[in-house]
């Protein structure tokens, strides 16, 4: 993976927006994370990144990330640009304007209160949130979210970075291939019958191994 570079000085260059961006998919992960009743202190020894460096990241402080940003990408398989805030994962089923203010009212409840209990405002706003995700996680909705968003939902249910396609990509790809194979295409096969012989064993172990699977499953019900 390419190593990203920020391009200008950590110290002076970041500003409130990447500092925001950071805490949303630092907090979106934690969240995510916590719904698949994950422990947190093992999302932590999993990225290398204390419960207190968290902690920090959140509280929008200006932290250097630059030794982490890499292995945090590999980690997920999501570009260290999006960790160190200089880019940001959006809900497309979230008009992008009402989840900026929604985001940045949080941000705001929190760093006013910190160390206290939350407050009315805070509870309200974090319920808008999670409904938001909660939504976006359903199936339905899933599949037309951002690449990236489907790869952070992939390491917090399953703890490693989501593979380059996933089974129900696979199973809809032989679904496709075998619809567009002709009956042209097969009877010219037929010039070759070891070769549609081979063909044919291996459609039919397919078959078997499908077949085996529903019986599995259907074993206990």
């Amino acid at each position: 993976m390419a190593q990203y570079d920020r391009k200008r000085k950590i110290d002076s260059g970041i500003d409130n927006k990447e500092l925001y961006n950071r805490f949303r998919i630092f907090y979106v992960l934690r969240l995510l994370w916590k719904w698949e009743n994950h422990k947190v202190d093992e999302l932590y020894e999993i990225l290398k990144i204390n419960r207190t460096l968290y902690g920090r990241i959140l509280g929008l402080e200006k932290i250097d990330l630059k030794d982490r940003l890499e292995q945090l990408a590999q980690l997920t398989e999501i570009p260290a640009k999006y960790w160190d805030g200089y880019e940001n994962i959006s809900l497309r089923s979230w008009d992008s304007q009402e989840e900026d203010r929604a985001w940045k009212k949080l941000i705001s409840s929190r760093k006013e209160h910190i160390g206290n209990q939350k407050t009315s405002e805070q509870i309200d706003i974090e319920g808008v949130i999670n409904k938001k995700y909660r939504d976006a996680l359903k199936e339905s909705n899933l599949q037309y979210e951002s690449e990236y968003f489907k790869r952070l939902v992939y390491f917090a249910k399953y703890k490693e970075k989501r593979p380059a396609k996933t089974a129900e990509e696979l199973l809809l790809q032989v679904e496709r291939d075998i619809q567009q194979v002709s009956r042209i295409a097969v009877e010219s096969m037929l010039t070759t019958p070891d070769r549609l012989e081979g063909h044919l064993k291996i459609v039919v172990k397919y078959v078997e191994r499908v077949r085996a699977t529903l019986i599995l499953q259907g074993w206990d019900r």
